[in-house]
């Protein structure tokens, strides 16, 4: 990863299909619940790429808590948490991501605990619309951790098939865009928005690798 680059992404043109049209990645077709796992595990292939100092659509992940784990011996190592979602429901409502409580909140004690080390704990967030059947990306971005825990304000129980009754919070991608100050033309003209840019988290990361 390189420090001439603003932000963390190395290759912000990559998309979500590329996945399934250049990797062996999974082909669900259509719309409806039984397709939005494949898509997300697709997501996380495509998070590795978008940060790896190779173009790999692969992942590996240290556990449950986070999708991805991108290693860096020389530069900035990112753990990547990765929420999809479609443009819009059959009841022309925004898609909505959903942020599971004790993911999250792992994911911010790890923070914690590597706050003055090089690696990042990220999220990246892709909306998607259905063409004839095929997911096309809409957008996509890279966000920290902590940016997105402070913009949550009421965590709910939700039931999940493995994990049991888990505190939840869900937000509409235009919702969380509106709360994090992108605008959705910016987002959708964008091929991957990366509030890394700048931010104290990545000049921190930086200046461990530098020393």
């Amino acid at each position: 990863m390189s420090d001439d680059l603003p932000g963390i992404v190395v290759r912000p043109g990559l998309k979500l299909e590329d996945v399934r049209e250049q990797f062996d990645g999974n082909e669900p077709y259509g719309r409806g619940r039984e397709t939005a796992a494949p898509r997300g595990y697709n997501a996380e292939r495509l998070a590795t790429a978008l940060v790896s100092e190779t173009a790999r659509f692969e992942k590996w992940s240290p556990g449950p808590w986070v999708d991805a784990f991108v290693p860096s011996p020389s530069g900035i190592s990112c753990y990547l948490e990765v929420k999809t979602t479609i443009d819009q429901y059959p009841s022309q409502t925004p898609g909505r991501f959903r942020i599971w409580g004790p993911h999250h909140h792992r994911l911010l004690a790890s923070a914690d605990v590597y706050e003055d080390t090089n690696r990042l704990h990220l999220y990246l967030f892709v909306v998607y619309t259905i063409d004839s059947g095929i997911e096309r990306e809409i957008g996509k971005l890279v966000v920290p951790a902590i940016r997105v825990d402070d913009h949550i304000d009421t965590w709910a129980l939700t039931d999940h098939d493995t994990m049991g009754e888990q505190l939840t919070y869900t937000i509409s991608w235009r919702a969380l865009l509106d709360a994090l100050g992108v605008s959705h033309t910016a987002f959708i003209n964008t091929d991957t928005t990366d509030l890394t840019v700048d931010s104290e988290n990545l000049q921190r990361a930086r200046k461990h690798t530098e020393a």
